[in-house]
């Protein structure tokens, strides 16, 4: 029996770090908030991107040059330029029914007035930094005078819906390094697919609840009862403390331990910056049923800790690709749309790519060094699934543990399952070789199984984590079977002890998932 239990104990060891991509991390691509595991609601589309909307394209030019003390016109230069195109190139001649809002206006999105009175958005929505917003402007008219033709009246004229968020404190943003030409390869470069995130486009030098922000995506896919339609964000997020930054519900940012970004203030103190949020659908919506997309990426915000202060410019616009055509000046058209009564689906993706979009935003941005050496720091997600800790007791949120950084649910997975198993025999095995009695193998079995494999619905707490770490659920049929066995042995053996003897634990059920100490007495 030893010798078969020390046989498995080494078959498991082999399988565990044979089994591909677990010896070593992915190295192709930096992991999303999906990754590591933050819980969100909604189920994604196939990229998890505003690109998963058909016929949206992105794109973005980054600017990067420079470092040490500022020289106007010079630089450091940390800026650049993204363009969100809903009908990629056929964008200008095809416009798409819109719908804005400004949650608060401190900050810029020009050709709103004309989205609010047509109901439509004629081009890409294009955003940058504050001070470049007159250039970028200009560029797309000259884009569009160089590639498309006139509008539909027959009048070469164009009112672009271009957006801000202030890159300031990184950037040499009073040097103007943005050109007409670093617009046009925005638009040129435009792509469906992946979208890149982070330190990228016109985030380049954005920061975001005290850490690193940028550019961060996300979709949602509607379930077929209520349509299928699919929802996508992407957002430039440069605003918040870190005081009231939130993952998932849980204030994470005030356990966490790092430099502020701004000398002057302490991001604790003050609101900082701004975002603006796109979001676009293939639903077919009228532009007042738009407009009230776009009012619920304020949830989706809020959900992250936004509190959108005095000094945050938080505007959204939100467009769909449905009803192609339905600008046509030559004769009337029919367009669809979705009854109002169906429309709550279509608010909760909004709420949830919103919330989404902002993290992964934060989580692909890298630490970044700017003008007079300012230096932001990147959330510290590099090693959040390797150092867990139980969360600070005034912050009770059963399923979820604090890690170093962000807050992260321990999820049932063959690599952890197979981890379990492997201690789990590593430990019956030498205690039987050394003779021990079946009692204590029993119990380092519970011991290892419990602890190693905490179920994300049964986390510790508080100063009692060591003995609720007992309650842990564990995974896999086959494994409940031997906890069970083990767990009924020890309670026969404590069916022979003192009768005033308690048991110092409460010992789970893995048939029900609840605790409590034996009732058994002696006699």
């Amino acid at each position: 029996m030893r010798c078969i239990s020390l046989i498995l104990a080494l078959l498991s060891t082999i399988l565990l770090f044979a089994t591909p991509g677990f010896a070593q991390e992915k190295s192709a691509a930096k992991p999303r908030a999906r990754d590591l595991g933050v819980p969100f609601d909604g189920i994604p589309g196939s990229l998890n991107a505003i690109t998963d909307v058909p016929g949206v394209a992105v794109g973005h030019t980054t600017l990067i040059s420079g470092e040490g003390k500022l020289v106007v016109g010079k630089g450091p230069v940390r800026t650049g330029v993204t363009a969100v195109l809903p009908r990629g190139k056929d964008s200008m001649m095809n416009p798409v029914f819109a719908g804005w809002f400004s949650q608060n206006g401190n900050g810029e999105m020009t050709g709103t007035t004309w989205v609010e009175e047509s109901g439509f958005l004629e081009g890409p929505v294009m955003i940058t930094n504050t001070h470049s917003v007159g250039v970028v402007r200009d560029a797309v008219i000259q884009w569009r005078v160089n590639h498309g033709q006139p509008d539909a009246s027959g009048y070469w004229w164009s009112l672009p819906v271009v957006a801000e968020t202030w890159d300031g404190w990184l950037n040499d943003i009073n040097g103007f390094h943005v050109k007409p030409e670093h617009a046009f390869h925005a638009m040129d470069s435009s792509h469906g697919g992946p979208v890149e995130e982070g330190n990228v486009g016109g985030g380049t030098g954005m920061i975001c609840n005290g850490f690193k922000g940028g550019i961060g995506t996300s979709s949602r896919q509607l379930p077929a009862k209520d349509g299928g339609y699919l929802v996508g964000v992407l957002v430039q997020c440069n605003y918040g403390s870190r005081q009231n930054f939130r993952v998932a519900g849980i204030p994470v940012g005030r356990e966490i331990s790092s430099e502020d970004p701004y000398a002057y203030q302490r991001s604790e103190v003050s609101e900082q910056g701004s975002i603006i949020i796109v979001v676009a659908t293939n639903a077919p919506l009228l532009p007042t049923q738009l407009k009230r997309l776009a009012r619920r990426a304020t949830l989706g915000l809020g959900r992250d800790g936004s509190i959108s202060g005095n000094g945050s410019g938080d505007i959204f616009i939100a467009f769909s690709t449905a009803n192609p055509g339905a600008a046509s000046a030559t004769s009337p058209v029919e367009v669809k749309m979705l009854p109002n009564e169906s429309l709550d689906p279509m608010f909760a993706a909004v709420v949830q790519a919103t919330e989404e979009a902002i993290i992964n935003g934060m989580i692909a941005a890298e630490s970044m060094t700017g003008i007079d050496d300012h230096h932001v720091t990147a959330p510290p997600t590099t090693n959040s699934r390797l150092f867990l800790r139980n969360t600070n007791d005034s912050i009770r949120n059963p399923g979820h543990l604090a890690a170093t950084g962000f807050v992260f649910p321990i999820r049932p997975s063959f690599f952890v399952a197979l981890l379990q198993f492997q201690c789990a025999l590593f430990a019956a095995a030498v205690i039987s070789l050394f003779h021990a009695s079946r009692w204590i193998a029993c119990s380092c079995f519970l011991v290892f199984s419990s602890t190693i494999g905490r179920h994300r619905h049964h986390p510790c707490h508080g100063h009692r984590g060591h003995r609720r770490a007992f309650a842990a659920r564990l995974h896999g049929l086959a494994f409940r079977s031997a906890h069970y066995r083990c767990r009924s042995f020890l309670l026969d053996e404590h069916s022979s002890r003192c009768e005033n003897h308690r048991w110092p634990w409460k010992i789970p059920d893995p048939r029900t998932g609840r605790h409590a100490r034996p009732p058994y007495r002696c006699g």
